[in-house]
């Protein structure tokens, strides 16, 4: 049977001059945005959504031998222990094509494992047959197991009935997530069900991890970007009618991992807009609000509340009628490190916006900021978006046996 492996090409996304950043692995950088203002153990399995909860059979009609068409997917979920190769830190995947599948483990110095033809053998069973010997698995080794996919085939179940390779067991096993994402090389969800899914690269600790933030969605929502500096959450419908998920739809949540308060713009705009942090405010969440909420050029109200057990803060803000600002606002918040890339983001002339910031470790700051640029209306946005907000849930590390 032909080796049906795929390379996947990683394109760096080059970021306008308005987001102010200097993007250098596609995997790594801000996303580049059509914004007039400036953007910038126990379980190992994924998440469950609602769905998969209950996942159901689909069937669909298949000669032997053809692979359905609806596991032919990149399908993401957190790094397993792959025998004495260890077990990852970032996102696995399962990439099905028709007659060939490859497990990608997370684990940096062995980063594939199990490659193995792939046939269907009944509506809802196929069969993996081993290409090449792989830690105490030989080279042949069969594996039969059956599929379901959630009602919207977001999730995907698979179960060995029988599998000659333990490891590859062990590996393949448990529920697994779609990846639909528009930009090419992007791992991202794209349009999913309703229901509870995790990070697959955003990185709010500074370790390389998946799964450092979970949250809940209902139906109609995208995940359309998730990069280490940036998580966005956007309308499915907005996502459809996007060309390649670039320009990114500005609507929904637009999350950021370890923020600063942005410097000043240079008082004739000159210098384009800022991205560097401001080293007269304090890091936190605390201080960046307090920031906020003292600038002259706008009109900002602060409030706190709690998100997955922590604290954070929530600033409104709107641009002050008469304040004198550049053409695309004011930005209030930077990359801290401008590593791995710098990320601006702010609110523009007569937008309301909510930033909301949560230290998720001593001098690590997210925020998340709702966003109605797309389809101004700022309680509109806030009613679908603060459950979402209230949902997230910050951890370092995936548990992992």
């Amino acid at each position: 049977m032909t080796n049906r492996r795929h390379r996947i090409v990683i394109i760096a996304i080059v970021l306008s001059g308005m987001l102010g950043a200097c993007g250098s692995d596609a995997d790594t950088s801000a996303p580049a945005t059509d914004r007039t203002e400036v953007a910038p153990v126990e379980s190992t399995e994924p998440a469950a959504t609602a769905a998969a909860t209950s996942v159901a059979t689909t069937a669909v009609s298949t000669e032997s031998g053809g692979v359905p068409e609806v596991l032919v997917d990149r399908w993401v979920g957190p790094p397993r222990a792959v025998g004495n190769l260890g077990t990852g830190t970032a996102a696995a995947f399962v990439e099905i094509s028709d007659g060939f599948v490859v497990y990608e483990t997370g684990i940096a110095d062995n980063p594939k494992a199990f490659d193995s033809d792939l046939v269907a053998t009944d509506a809802d069973t196929i069969e993996m047959t081993l290409v090449g010997d792989v830690l105490d698995c030989v080279d042949g080794a069969v594996g039969s197991y059956r599929w379901s996919l959630s009602p919207q085939a977001t999730t995907l179940t698979l179960t060995a009935d029988d599998d000659e390779c333990a490891a590859r067991q062990a590996a393949l096993e448990g529920q697994w997530t779609h990846t639909a994402c528009k930009l090419e090389g992007r791992n991202c969800l794209g349009i999913v069900e309703a229901g509870t899914y995790s990070t697959n690269r955003w990185n709010p600790y500074g370790e390389f991890t998946y799964g450092q933030a979970t949250f809940t969605l209902p139906d109609g929502w995208a995940v359309t970007y998730d990069s280490q500096a940036a998580l966005f959450l956007g309308s499915a419908d907005d996502y459809t009618k996007s060309i390649d998920g670039d320009p990114e739809p500005a609507w929904g949540l637009r999350s950021w991992a370890d923020v600063a308060a942005a410097a000043p713009d240079s008082d004739d705009c000159s210098s384009g807009p800022t991205d560097q942090p401001d080293p007269n405010v304090g890091l936190g969440a605390a201080n960046i609000a307090a920031w906020m909420v003292a600038l002259p050029t706008l009109e900002a109200t602060r409030s706190t509340m709690t998100i997955g057990g922590l604290p954070a803060e929530v600033v409104d803000v709107e641009i002050a009628e008469g304040a004198s600002v550049c053409d695309w606002g004011v930005i209030l918040i930077v990359s801290r490190t401008s590593n791995p890339d710098p990320f601006n983001y702010g609110v523009s002339p007569g937008q309301h916006m909510r930033f909301i910031l949560i230290d998720v470790l001593p001098g690590r700051t997210v925020s998340i900021a709702l966003d109605d640029g797309g389809h101004p209306g700022f309680d509109a946005l806030a009613e679908v978006a603060m459950p979402i907000v209230e949902s997230f849930v910050f951890a370092p590390t995936w548990p992992t046996t």
